[in-house]
């Protein structure tokens, strides 16, 4: 088919957006239900959501740009997905200081973390 890469890649990141958010949703929906834990106002979650799955579609362009091949591409996201995963505190809790703090900072995954705990009624981490 006759179908530019912009066209492609577009589509790539709206479905990764769609995918990240529902199952984002799920995940802390079946976390709450299961475990007993309330995250807050559930629109201010749910802006949460929004926010962290636009800030990693938006890195799908980022990559886009970088590579040449569509196996470049899942390398390069499974790599920076795991990154920021961990760079963010998603496996155990990282804190830095000085320009560190400042990288991690910018994290999406991070500030979700940290937004889940605020918007819970608890103090953001110390990072």
């Amino acid at each position: 088919m006759p179908v530019t890469a912009g066209t492609v890649i577009t589509a790539k990141a709206c479905t990764g957006f769609i995918l990240g958010a529902v199952a984002t949703t799920v995940l802390l929906t079946a976390g709450s239900r299961l475990f007993d834990v309330s995250f807050g106002s559930p629109l201010v979650v749910a802006a949460l959501i929004l926010c962290v799955a636009t800030a990693a579609t938006s890195l799908t362009f980022v990559v886009a740009r970088l590579v040449r091949t569509a196996e470049q591409a899942n390398v390069a996201q499974s790599i920076l997905a795991m990154v920021l995963g961990i760079a963010g505190g998603a496996f155990f809790p990282v804190q830095g200081t000085g320009f560190a703090a400042t990288l991690l900072d910018l994290n999406p995954i991070g500030a979700f973390i940290r937004g889940l705990g605020i918007s819970a009624g608890g103090e953001p981490s110390a990072t």
